[in-house]
C-alpha cells in the first residue's frame, strides 16, 4: 500500500488520478478563470448545464426518462470529483451552490429476470459463455469481482468463493468476503480447472488477463440478443436476481443476504429489496439446490489481503 506523504493518507491509483484529470481539464475548458480563488458558483453551473445539453436527450425517446438519469448521474459524479479536487485547495464549491443547483446521484431501481429470460439464455448460450453467466447469476458477484475472480479465490472441496484484493484493484467497500456456491456450480468448476489447469483467472480473458467489464457485457448483449429476451440487459440484474432468489426463499436472513452481496450494512440492503422489482416468476422456494441452500450458510470472516 503506498501513501501520500504530503497527506498521510493512501495515494490515489493511476486510473482514479486519470480520472480526476479529465474532469478537471473538462471543467477548464469551459471556466476562463485563471486563479483558483476566482471561481463562482456560476462557472460551476454552468459546466453542470452544458454537460446536460451535450447528451442532446430527446423527450420523445421511449427511454428518455432513463437516459436524463444517466446523464444526471454523470453529473453529480463530476460535481463529486471537482469538489474533492478543490476541497484539497481548501475551496468548498459546495458552499458556492444554491440547495437546488447540487447535483445528486439517483439509482435505478433494480430488476431481477424471469425464470423463463434465464432458460432462454441459458439455451442460446455457448459453453464458455453459459458458465460466466451462470457464475454471475449464483454467485451474486459484481462485474469486477468477477473479473478478478481467481482460482485460488476458490475452495472446491468447500464450495466457497472469495472477493479479496488484488495487485491493482481492491472490492467495493475494500472488504473481503466469503460466499457459498451451489453445488452445480462447483461441480462445473471442478471440471473447467481440469481443462484449465494452468490458468490463473477463472475467468479471463482472451488474452489470460483479467476481462474488462466492456467485454463481459458484450458477451450477455451478444447472448441475449440470440435468445430472443429484450427490455434491460446488463449484468447488475444477475445479481438482483441473486437477491430476489435469496430473499424469496424464506431461509435466508437480511443479514447472510447483505454479508453475500458485499453491503456495507444491512440497511443498504433493506432498500435495496424494497426498490427492487420484485414481479419475477422466480421462486426460490423451489430451487433451493440451485443457490446453496441445501448447505447452513454462515458468513466466515475473510481477512483483507494487503
Amino acid at each position: 500500500m503506498i501513501f501520500d506523504p504530503t497527506t498521510g493518507k493512501e495515494a490515489l491509483n493511476p486510473k482514479s488520478i486519470a480520472h480526476i484529470r479529465r474532469v478537471v481539464e473538462a471543467f477548464q475548458r469551459t471556466c476562463k478563470k485563471t486563479y483558483l480563488r476566482e471561481l463562482t458558483g456560476d462557472d460551476l453551473v454552468g459546466y453542470f448545464a452544458m454537460m446536460r445539453a451535450q447528451a442532446n436527450l430527446d423527450p420523445r425517446d421511449p427511454k428518455y426518462s432513463n437516459r436524463l438519469r444517466e446523464r444526471n448521474n454523470t453529473v453529480y459524479f463530476h460535481y463529486s470529483t471537482l469538489r474533492s479536487f478543490f476541497e484539497r485547495y481548501k475551496i468548498n464549491i459546495t458552499d458556492m451552490l444554491e440547495e437546488e443547483q447540487i447535483p445528486h446521484y439517483k439509482e435505478r431501481v433494480p430488476e431481477a429476470y424471469t425464470e423463463a429470460e434465464l432458460l432462454k439464455m441459458w439455451g442460446a448460450a455457448e459453453p464458455e459463455e453459459k458458465i460466466r453467466l451462470q457464475f454471475f447469476c449464483a454467485s451474486g458477484f459484481r462485474k469486477q469481482e468477477v473479473a478478478y475472480l481467481t482460482w485460488d479465490d476458490v475452495d472446491l472441496t468447500t464450495g466457497i468463493a472469495r472477493v479479496t484484493s488484488k495487485a491493482g484493484w481492491k472490492p467495493k467497500n475494500k472488504t473481503s468476503r466469503e460466499v457459498m456456491l451451489p453445488d452445480w456450480l462447483v461441480t462445473l468448476l471442478q471440471e473447467r480447472r481440469k481443462a484449465r489447469p494452468n490458468d490463473s483467472w477463472v475467468f479471463p480473458s482472451a488474452t489470460g488477463m483479467p476481462a474488462r467489464k466492456s467485454q463481459m457485457l458484450y458477451m450477455l448483449k451478444a447472448v441475449a440478443n440470440r435468445a430472443g429476451v429484450g427490455g434491460r440487459v446488463d449484468l447488475h440484474k444477475f445479481r438482483s436476481t441473486y437477491a430476489s432468489l435469496l430473499n424469496k426463499s424464506g431461509k435466508v436472513t437480511i443479514e447472510e443476504i447483505s454479508g453475500r452481496l458485499g453491503h456495507a450494512d444491512t440497511m443498504t440492503t433493506r432498500s435495496y429489496l424494497e426498490r427492487m422489482n420484485q414481479n419475477t416468476d422466480l421462486d426460490g422456494r423451489t430451487m433451493p439446490g440451485c443457490w446453496g441452500l441445501k448447505r447452513k450458510f454462515k458468513i466466515n470472516p475473510v481477512r483483507q489481503a494487503n
